[in-house]
């Protein structure tokens, strides 16, 4: 996911030690998912099918999960699941070519991790079937009404299972130490579309029955499932958007530019992998930027903004095809692998799309997020291979994984030159194909090819000091951009009143100098000059969400009302992306509480239930 999608879910905390009371004085266990009650060691599986009915009205799924096993030990004779807020009503395993009724047992529920689902099975079995259906306590599944959609007319039902949500949809072994296929059928309403991230056919008859396969294994936090009225159009053979028929043609032009993204990440670490790579566009209410699904990346709707401003996001779910994907962190301590390359990878892409310029911007901001973000974390947060024992492992997604893990990939650049760290990279990703992959391993092979490639570049105690060290090195990179620069001076000459905002010639500014300037002036400006601000760059009726937003932030901050009565309601009401709701209320409620409460009655009913967690959160907090 594009960073801080999940930073909201970090302090999501669980009583671990009363499942592992012993593991607070134990040393890691680098190969171990202690997220995971499944015995992957003894049995893993190795297909998912998924035969499951949509049932709108009650906003749940039923049917059945059906595992096909790999015995790792043959003397095994049981299979552990992951579950959480699921009814299970029976389970059965294959015996010849019959399933038959299989003993089993639903152990104690652990608020984050849900309950481990133990079966009996015999020496060799092939397959177990959970038949099962959600609950309304299954927080992987998101049932959108009509008026939490774009349109406003039909329901839009998704899923969204990392990092351990995915068992409260459906039984598995959810860890990221396997990698599995899967195929499906699932029935929706005949009006509906079901789209997963398998092999989606543009064409497919809309008739309410609809059959997926998935041939190249994934991590099972990748299976996902949509349902709702989506309409298509092509953006090349291999690519295009599903949306709603009212934003179809905005998300189409915005993101015009996937073909030439895809082409620009296979020119430098080779082809893409997946087949297809496709768009959905979510509801307004979708709470996080993306999700960076096999073949068909979740994106939220606040990135149309008509000017391509901030398609840089999709740059970043499309590189996880190669990293996340592709390879993926071997446990949750291992993201920074995951979301590091990532956003190094999509840092190089925005560079080969839309130039150095704009290359040298959004790393300069990954800079000063991550040292603003490390002003609020504990030492123990700010390492790459983070300790996540007692903690959910959502508390894993703040900016250490991305940014950090970015810049500590680009010092690797510095020292070897970016040719060498190419190829590097294009054989990091070839030999973990498939495949997912542990710190542990990353720092051995780190040092057998780039180290021996490339002896005295960097030393072992400076990788040491970026993966298991909090803070930023001295010895790292510190980011800066010369577009930036101009606008610094511009925000200096305002504040010092020796030019007119009409006067500053923003002619050629990109939106990242224009968030920018917002972002750097000052807050004792006198009401006059921030008018003049607001008028010469039309901020309050600005399209740009993200522009918008910062201002609105200003304007909290500084009580400038014209703006507030311009714009906020319209901002906080019609769509629920945490990154823009969850700050602009903590600030509102600093300087007018009645207006962010009342707002928010307004809104609340269209945000998603993670979203209005955090936001009633933020309101806890202020009282």
């Amino acid at each position: 996911m594009k960073h801080l999608h999940w930073t909201v879910l970090s302090t999501f905390f669980f009583a671990f030690s009363i499942a592992f009371p012993a593991l607070a004085e134990e040393a890691i266990d680098p190969q171990r998912d202690y997220h995971s009650y499944a015995n992957v060691d003894d049995v893993a599986m190795s297909h998912v099918y998924l035969n499951l009915k949509a049932d709108f009205e009650n906003g749940r799924l039923s049917g059945y999960s059906e595992l096909t096993l790999s015995h790792l030990n043959p003397e095994a004779t049981e299979v552990v699941l992951d579950t959480k807020a699921l009814e299970i009503s029976s389970v059965e395993a294959l015996a010849g070519e019959t399933f038959i009724q299989a003993k089993f047992t639903l152990g104690e529920t652990d608020d984050d991790l849900g309950a481990p689902l133990t079966i009996a099975i015999a020496s060799g079995t092939q397959k177990i079937r959970v038949h099962y259906n959600t609950t309304e306590a299954s927080d992987g599944l998101n049932w959108a009404s009509p008026e939490q959609t774009h349109d406003k007319i039909h329901p839009f039902m998704y899923s969204l299972s990392q990092s351990i949500y995915g068992r409260t949809w459906f039984p598995h072994q959810d860890t990221t130490r396997i990698k599995v296929t899967y195929s499906a059928d699932i029935e929706t309403p005949t009006e509906l579309l079901a789209l997963m991230t398998a092999d989606n056919d543009p064409n497919t008859e809309r008739d309410g029955l609809y059959h997926f396969d998935m041939p190249q294994p994934i991590v099972p936090y990748l299976i996902a499932l949509a349902i709702g009225d989506f309409a298509f159009t092509p953006i090349s053979e291999r690519s295009g958007i599903y949306a709603e028929a009212g934003i179809i043609e905005a998300a189409a032009y915005e993101f015009a530019d996937i073909e030439k993204m895809i082409q620009a990440v296979e020119a430098i670490y080779g082809d893409y992998a997946w087949g297809r790579y496709d768009l959905l566009i979510m509801p307004p209410s979708f709470p996080f930027g993306g999700m960076e699904h096999a073949r068909l990346s979740f994106i939220t709707p606040t990135v149309i903004t008509g000017d391509r401003g901030l398609v840089g996001l999709i740059s970043h779910e499309l590189a996880h095809s190669w990293s996340g994907n592709y390879v993926t962190n071997g446990t949750w301590r291992d993201l920074w692998l995951n979301e590091g390359f990532t956003s190094y990878v999509e840092n190089r892409t925005v560079e080969s799309i839309f130039g150095k310029a704009q290359a040298s911007m959004e790393l300069a901001d990954s800079f000063v997020d991550l040292m603003e973000e490390m002003d609020n974390l504990e030492p123990g947060e700010e390492i790459l291979a983070i300790d996540l024992r007692g903690q959910h492992p959502d508390a894993v997604f703040t900016e250490i994984p991305y940014s950090k893990a970015q810049l500590f990939l680009s010092f690797l650049e510095s020292r070897v030159g970016r040719e060498g760290f190419d190829k590097f990279v294009k054989g990091y990703f070839a030999d973990f194909a498939w495949s997912t992959i542990t710190t542990d391993v990353f720092e051995t092979y780190l040092m057998e090819h780039l180290g021996k490639d490339f002896p005295g570049a960097f030393t072992e105690a400076e990788i040491q000091t970026w993966i298991h060290e909090p803070g930023y090195p001295d010895f790292g990179l510190k980011p800066s951009s010369a577009a930036y620069d101009v606008v610094d001076a511009a925000v200096a000459n305002l504040a010092a009143e020796t030019v007119k905002a009409a006067d500053i010639d923003m002619s050629d500014w990109i939106i990242h100098q224009r968030i920018h300037f917002v972002d750097g002036l000052p807050e004792d400006l006198n009401p006059e000059t921030i008018a003049e601000v607001d008028t010469a760059m039309g901020l309050s009726t600005s399209g740009n969400i993200k522009l918008a937003y910062q201002w609105m932030l200003y304007a909290a901050k500084t009580g400038y009302a014209p703006a507030l009565d311009a714009r906020l309601e319209q901002l906080l009401t019609e769509q629920g992306r945490i990154a823009y709701t969850k700050g602009l209320y903590r600030e509102l409620l600093k300087t007018d509480p009645e207006r962010a409460e009342t707002v928010y009655a307004i809104a609340k009913p269209t945000y998603h239930p993670i979203t209005v967690w955090e936001v009633d959160r933020v309101f806890g907090d202020a009282k």
